[in-house]
């Protein structure tokens, strides 16, 4: 059997055929030649002529360990709707570098595993797999999916931190996924119905959700007639909560008495109101739990003479973590506590932190609502990370522009260091 033949037989490439081989130790390089001798567009247009022609590879399925490369002349037309365009040819898929085998394999495989290890199976590049993905969603979404839609869901994803969103919505009639968007807000709900044209929007019967505040506001924006339901998944029902609620750790929190004792640490039923009432430090976009955090007194204490000195009382202890309790004590920053905590920066700004507490620390701020953050949490971490590096730079930089007799400049110090 001649080597050409053995290769029509374990290809079969539709509309083609194998006219030479070329082996070498790491690949197979297979010439091919089409079948139809007129050139096609992908629109659909043919013609006897052609404009110009160049060769090009395209990578096929492996055999064994050797990559399959698939060679053909590929030629252009000049068509009268679409210009000079390349050919159409049946192995693979238009600006496409892999035949369709190979980006079907790869496709079949990123449904069932992540991108890094479909690449490494594959023995291509990772932007391959993702160029291969967005080629074929493009070319082989449904455009009807927006339409008939009667009941459907909306729900949220985190694909990459800190806090990367999709927001997904499925068809509960036949159990799909009809659009992805990135984001999780009241815009990317928005941006499915924009996509549906007026008459599609009224169909919709029933939107079930997790609460989100951003997708009722975009429900009833666009389909206000639609019926607003909740997710199973986010819903406790009566008993279920009676069973959680019987096998809890119930804990509970006593309120001090008005008596003001005499010692610098606060007992256990004073130190414990005051994280709960806190719930986290209380300096500005720290999210450091109230458990790991330092009992301040906003008056100092007496240690010489407690009568004298600042109470260790509720209305006198602020939690702070321990950065921000050293940061309090360096002399950077002042801190005001007539009638509230504020914080006054070096520059001349001053802030007035939102504590988290349960009770709104003491009446006097309300409680933080996650919605109007300025920045995530992961934010804040990184952010100090950054600054952490910045400071160790600085340092650095210094160092290396100092004299090799000079001595490194010692820290301040004060009459009253941070008392921990």
């Amino acid at each position: 059997m001649r080597v050409s033949t053995a290769f029509n037989r374990l290809l079969q490439i539709p509309g083609a055929s194998v006219s030479d081989v070329s082996i070498t130790d790491d690949s197979v390089e297979v010439t091919v030649r089409l079948a139809a001798r007129r050139v096609k567009c992908p629109c659909g247009y043919t013609s006897a002529a052609a404009y110009d022609h160049a060769p090009r590879r395209w990578r096929h399925l492996d055999f064994g360990r050797h990559k399959v490369w698939v060679k053909y002349p590929i030629r252009r037309i000049e068509c009268p709707t679409c210009g000079v365009r390349t050919e159409d040819i049946p192995w693979a898929r238009p600006t496409a570098r892999h035949t369709r085998d190979f980006e079907d394999m790869v496709l079949w495989l990123v449904t069932r595993t992540d991108r890094t290890s479909v690449s490494t199976l594959m023995r291509c590049a990772w932007r391959t797999v993702t160029s291969i993905v967005t080629r074929a969603v493009d070319a082989l979404i449904d455009s009807r999916r927006l339409e008939n839609l009667y009941r459907i869901g909306v729900d949220e994803i985190c694909y990459r931190h800190p806090h990367k969103y999709l927001t997904i919505v499925g068809d509960h009639d036949t159990g799909k996924v009809v659009y992805i968007t990135e984001g999780r807000g009241r815009d990317s709900f928005s941006e499915f119905f924009e996509q549906q044209s007026a008459k599609e929007r009224d169909k919709v019967q029933v939107v079930s959700m997790d609460g989100s505040p951003a997708f009722r506001a975009a429900a009833e924006d666009h389909v206000p007639r639609a019926r607003q339901c909740m997710d199973p998944f986010h819903v406790v029902d009566a008993a279920h909560a009676r069973d959680i609620a019987a096998d809890a750790d119930v804990e509970p929190v006593r309120v001090p008495n008005s008596e003001t004792p005499t010692t610098y640490r606060p007992g256990t039923v004073l130190d414990t109101w005051m994280r709960v009432l806190a719930g986290g430090c209380e300096w500005l976009h720290c999210d450091v739990a109230a458990w790991n955090t330092d009992l301040d007194h906003h008056r100092p204490f007496g240690h010489s003479d407690p009568a004298a000195g600042g109470p260790t009382a509720a209305g006198n202890l602020t939690a702070y973590c321990r950065n921000h309790h050293r940061l309090k004590h360096s002399g950077h920053w002042q801190v005001n506590s007539d009638g509230g905590i504020e914080l006054v920066a070096p520059t001349g700004h001053r802030y007035r932190p939102r504590s988290a507490g349960i009770l709104g620390a003491r009446g006097r701020d309300r409680i933080v609502d996650p919605a109007t953050r300025r920045r995530t949490r992961a934010q804040n971490t990184t952010a100090r990370i950054r600054a952490e590096r910045r400071r160790r730079q600085a340092h650095l930089d210094a160092a290396r522009r100092r004299s090799p007799g000079e001595r490194v400049p010692e820290a301040d110090a004060t009459d009253e260091p941070a008392p921990f």
